[in-house]
């Protein structure tokens, strides 16, 4: 460079130098600052709960956390029905819902073949009305009702499929002629309907005659009927003494020696009544 240029470039460079210079002493204060406010705020917080924890515990309670588990959004939007009352919230209609409808054949047939057939061993159960069920069709095509087509005391024999059909002979055999039998056949609606005649045919082949008046067919929305009677599997089929309209005992599957045992001593307890 010559002369000129190195005395216009001198005084340019001197005060970049003295501006940078001023810039950085002026962060390292800056820094020093703050780390000071840091230490000491630590410090004194430190000293606070030393000297008094008490205090601390007292004027700031631990934050409580909310352990229960938000809905999702499937029960956000299913109707939550009141068991006790039976009625749908949502359309304000009674309704009874069953413990159990929600499982497929698959889990229906493994209780099936871990119990024999059985979901429950008969037993004496704390009388509960019957159902009120219309729009029943006898084997005769007359109409009919639960209870109303029921006598006082009588064998209600429910099926919903042909395998369940099939155990009840076990136990309408060892009741016949010392108390009424009534044979609930039940389909599953729906289109279904359509061969009614088909199934009633069917029925009447496998079913003495002088049973045919005592014998009924339901196409329809049976989920009330279900949770009722507590029927969580449709597979196996159902019998219920009944007594007024109230059911005193219950058993399903294949009729064993000690629940018939059990069974002809309630009928003989309520004959005289």
């Amino acid at each position: 460079l010559n002369k000129k240029t190195k005395m216009l470039v001198r005084p340019i460079t001197k005060r970049l130098l003295i501006a940078r210079s001023t810039t950085t002493s002026s962060i390292n204060r800056t820094l020093y600052q703050n780390i000071t406010l840091l230490d000491s705020s630590s410090a004194s917080s430190s000293s606070s709960s030393t000297i008094n924890p008490s205090s601390s515990s007292t004027s700031d309670p631990p934050p409580t956390t909310d352990t229960k588990e938000k809905p999702t959004l499937h029960e956000r939007i299913t109707p939550k029905i009141d068991q006790d009352v039976g009625t749908n919230p949502l359309t304000g209609k009674k309704r009874i819902i069953s413990k159990d409808l929600s499982r497929g054949s698959f889990h229906m047939l493994q209780d099936l073949n871990s119990h024999k057939g059985k979901v429950f061993v008969g037993c004496r159960t704390r009388p509960f009305p019957v159902p009120d069920v219309p729009d029943l069709v006898s084997l005769q095509d007359e109409p009919g009702t639960l209870p109303g087509s029921l006598p006082g005391r009588a064998l209600l024999a429910v099926s919903f499929k042909q395998f369940g059909f099939d155990m009840l002979p076990s136990w309408i055999d060892a009741v016949r002629g010392k108390t009424d039998v009534v044979q609930l056949v039940v389909g599953d609606g729906g289109i279904l309907k359509l061969f009614r005649g088909f199934l009633a045919s069917s029925l009447k082949k496998t079913i003495p005659e002088k049973e045919h008046s005592n014998t009924y067919t339901f196409n329809g929305d049976h989920s009330s009927l279900r949770g009722s009677l507590d029927i969580t599997n449709t597979l196996t089929g159902y019998v219920f003494y009944v007594v007024d309209g109230e059911v005193v005992w219950k058993g399903c599957g294949n009729a064993d020696g000690a629940e018939l045992e059990e069974l002809l001593k309630v009928i003989e307890e309520n004959k005289g009544e």
